[in-house]
């Protein structure tokens, strides 16, 4: 895939982003495929045997995340006092406390090897691997938050329509916006994708609520309240108010 021609984002006008992707060969993919890329960018099954193997291999995608999820897993482990290292360690499924114990003791040289580069020395270690299959552990979290957060039954459902570039999300009345790679970071939905007006009107809302839109911040009693126009297309959007009328 060339991701300058081939992949495109677009603000789905609600809690996410769609990815788009347009090589040809992807057209033919069925749920069996998807499911494989969204386990992928999720990180979901990794196989550390697999993905440490080879000290020449270039460190890129999840080999990268992975040795960067091991390090600042032993790191963090080491700059615990001992009864916490210990309880940590013993709290992983199939590690005892002797078990931590004599882990502790080859630490220290299990990190002089991978600052090394020598990560294939965690698919050796017993206490390493029963981190990596336990997903509760430390390790197991430090993956997690080098995951993406993909919504997995719609990208591995082939019957749904994707929502339309440049159409309005009814759900929040926000404008769905293509974007360049480059713009996510600066990106502000609340703001970039607002396309209703600063003009008054008023909603019956059911409930107290606060919300920022347009680089303001607004408070929202139960009842009748005068609020800019594109808040209350989010509120009646989203159930949560009644249109009252406009100010005169």
């Amino acid at each position: 895939i060339d991701p300058a021609r081939e992949l495109s984002v677009v603000f789905s006008g609600g809690r996410g982003y769609h990815i788009h992707l347009t090589s040809l060969v992807m057209r033919s993919w069925k749920s069996a495929e998807r499911r494989e890329l969204v386990d992928y960018v999720c990180g979901t099954g990794l196989s550390p045997q697999v993905l440490l193997a080879g000290e020449n291999r270039p460190d890129r995608g999840w080999r990268l995340r992975l040795k960067q999820a091991i390090q600042t897993t032993l790191m963090t482990i080491r700059a615990l006092p001992p009864d916490e290292q210990i309880r940590m360690l013993s709290s992983v499924k199939g590690v005892s406390t002797s078990g931590a114990a004599d882990f502790l003791k080859r630490l220290d040289t299990i990190i002089h090897s991978i600052q090394n580069g020598m990560f294939d020395v965690c698919n050796h270690d017993r206490v390493i691997l029963a981190m990596f299959a336990d997903s509760t552990s430390l390790l197991s979290q430090q993956i997690r938050e080098r995951a993406a957060l993909a919504d997995e039954p719609v990208t591995t459902d082939i019957k749904r329509l994707i929502r339309h570039p440049s159409s309005l999300h009814g759900g929040s009345g926000f404008l769905v916006t293509p974007l360049q790679v480059r713009e996510i970071d600066d990106f502000d939905p609340l703001i970039d994708a607002v396309v209703f007006s600063e003009r008054p009107v008023r909603v019956d809302s059911s409930f107290e609520v606060t919300m920022p839109i347009l680089g303001n911040h607004y408070s929202i009693g139960k009842g009748i309240n005068t609020v800019p126009e594109a808040l209350a297309v989010f509120l009646c959007s989203r159930g949560i108010a009644e249109f009252n009328g406009g100010e005169s």
